[in-house]
């Protein structure tokens, strides 16, 4: 079984005014069943654009480094 990483978005957390920008990548597992090559969604790993790592609850919430409450994503398209 090989495992890779993808990038698979990028999106903005608020702290008030200030915004911080997260990069998602998901950890796929694949392995072969029956001749059949799978693709199995892991793990998702969420980093600064540094590549510090930030915490996540449920793909939900994030903590960015240095900020000590949990952030909710931005709304990007101007939406309520």
């Amino acid at each position: 079984m090989t495992q890779t990483v993808e990038h698979t978005d990028t999106f903005d957390v608020c702290d008030g005014d200030t915004r911080h920008t997260i990069h998602e990548y998901t950890v796929f597992r694949h392995s072969v069943a029956g001749g059949i090559p799978r693709k199995i969604l892991a793990d998702r790993r969420y980093k600064t654009a540094k590549g510090d790592i930030v915490s996540h609850q449920e793909h939900k919430r994030f903590q960015f480094p240095g900020v000590a409450v949990w952030l909710e994503r931005c709304d990007t398209d101007g939406a309520k």
